[in-house]
C-alpha cells in the first residue's frame, strides 16, 4: 500500500565507484624548475626520509614549497623593517654630541660674540638667538633658560 505515512528508503549516496582522477600532465618550465630548486636548498638541512608526515613525493615537494614561500615572506619582511626601521637610526645619527658645559658655553651673559643662543628641550639642542627679541614675554623670558632643560616649559602631549 502506498499511503503518505509508509516509509520508503531513498539512498542518500550513490554507492557505485567513482571514476578514477584524471590529472593532466604538464610540461616542467625553467621557471617551475628554479622553484622546485629553490625549495630544496631552502629545506636543504631536512632530508625526504625525516619527512614521516608527508607520504608521497608530490606531497614532500609541496611541503618544501610551502617553506619556501615562509621563508620570503620572513626574507621580505626583515628587508622592509630592516629598511625603513633600523637603518635610519645608524644614518640619521647626529656627528656631535655636546655635553651641559659645551651648551652654557655658547650662551654664557648672550654677549656679542657668542654665536648661538642655545636650549635644550627633550634632549635636543635648539638655536634660539632669531627667537629672543620676537618672544611675547619679552627677551627675558627666553634669556632665563639659555644653557638649560627648558623641556618643562614645553610639554609633551600624548599623541
Amino acid at each position: 500500500r502506498d499511503s503518505p505515512h509508509s516509509r520508503r528508503t531513498i539512498p542518500l549516496v550513490s554507492t557505485d565507484a567513482a571514476p578514477p582522477l584524471k590529472i593532466p600532465q604538464t610540461q616542467e618550465t625553467g621557471g617551475s624548475r628554479f622553484w622546485g630548486s629553490f625549495a630544496r636548498v631552502v629545506t636543504l638541512c631536512l632530508p625526504d626520509r625525516c619527512m614521516f608526515w608527508a607520504k608521497t613525493p608530490d606531497a614532500k615537494q609541496a611541503w618544501r614549497e610551502k617553506v619556501a614561500i615562509c621563508f620570503l615572506v620572513f626574507m621580505v619582511s626583515f628587508v622592509v623593517v630592516g629598511g625603513f626601521g633600523f637603518v635610519p637610526l645608524f644614518l640619521c645619527q647626529e656627528k656631535e654630541l655636546y655635553t651641559w658645559k659645551d651648551i652654557r658655553a655658547q650662551n654664557t651673559g648672550m654677549l656679542s660674540h657668542h654665536r648661538d643662543a642655545w636650549t635644550v628641550v627633550h634632549g635636543v639642542i635648539y638655536d634660539v638667538k632669531e627667537f629672543i627679541d620676537l618672544h611675547p614675554g619679552g627677551s627675558e623670558g627666553v634669556k632665563k633658560y639659555l644653557g638649560e632643560d627648558s623641556s618643562k616649559m614645553f610639554p609633551r602631549i600624548p599623541g
